[in-house]
């Protein structure tokens, strides 16, 4: 993710289960379950609790084209951030 607080690696996993989409994120802002997520096609949102610079839930909006996710993560009222990457 490409923060106000600069750039922050993070990991994603996903399960999917039809529509359904729960997972985890692991990153230095925080990690845990996905507190709520969705797939539509190869469009996935999902929400995350987040602890720096301050507790928030961030709500991220992405798309899954092959092996590459990319798409932004609204951080409350630190703005919006865009992401990308690839599956490992």
């Amino acid at each position: 993710m490409k923060t106000p607080l600069g750039a922050q690696p993070a990991t994603l996993h996903f399960i999917t289960q039809g529509s359904a989409l729960t997972g985890k994120l692991e990153s230095r802002l925080g990690s845990g379950e996905f507190l709520s997520g969705s797939v539509d096609g190869q469009t996935l949102t999902w929400r995350a609790a987040l602890r720096l610079p301050a507790p928030l839930s961030a709500d991220f909006h992405a798309t899954i084209v092959d092996d590459t996710i990319s798409g932004h993560v609204i951080l409350g009222s630190f703005g919006k951030a865009p992401f990308n990457g690839v599956r490992s």
